[in-house]
């Protein structure tokens, strides 16, 4: 038997812009009212494609800074 009471769902979201003194990307596991909140406040929000357990802003939590990605590395020249 199904429940009628949809359960919550938490979402990874990830935008561009200071939040609290962090300049550059950040993300947050936000609930439904949240990702709404950040998605008409920041236009570069966007979906990082994980879900998470809990909202990070109704746990009063900031949302997390985000690693630049590291440059690629070369490999080194093979000798015949």
């Amino acid at each position: 038997m199904r429940s009628s009471k949809p359960y919550a769902q938490f979402v990874c979201l990830r935008w561009d812009g200071p939040s609290e003194g962090v300049v550059g990307p950040v993300e947050a596991d936000l609930c439904r009212q949240h990702r709404e909140e950040i998605s008409l406040a920041h236009d570069s929000a966007r979906g990082c494609g994980k879900l998470g357990d809990g909202c990070d802003l109704c746990k009063e939590r900031e949302p997390r800074p985000v690693a630049p990605p590291s440059p690629p590395t070369e490999d080194p020249p093979r000798i015949p």
